[in-house]
């Protein structure tokens, strides 16, 4: 951003300096303020999924828990809801830690 100042200020006419400098001083402090709140959600977002994604298999509202209940029933008949989550406790606390 400082060569880019300076570049500005040895190209400007020097009675529009004054303009360009809070111009563009401007436009950098709100340049980093705009960064800090972009980044700052997205990265709350990114932590928040990280640690949310290895529990989603464990909830009975995971979508896909009707399909690995059927799946499981043709290798073993009496598998219900509580298998599968029984079965997902330790890969998710594993996914979960590291």
């Amino acid at each position: 951003m400082g060569a880019l100042i300076r570049k500005v200020v040895k190209v400007a006419p020097p009675r529009r300096l004054t303009f360009i400098l809070i111009f563009v001083g401007v436009l950098s402090s709100v340049a980093i303020d705009a960064g800090y709140l972009i980044l700052v959600p997205q990265t709350l977002l990114a932590a928040y999924r990280v640690g949310d994604s290895p529990v989603n298999v464990l909830t009975p509202l995971m979508v896909y828990l009707p399909f690995m209940v059927t799946v499981a029933q043709r290798y073993k008949k009496d598998a219900g809801i509580g298998t599968i989550i029984a079965l997902m406790v330790p890969y998710a606390m594993w996914i979960l830690i590291t």
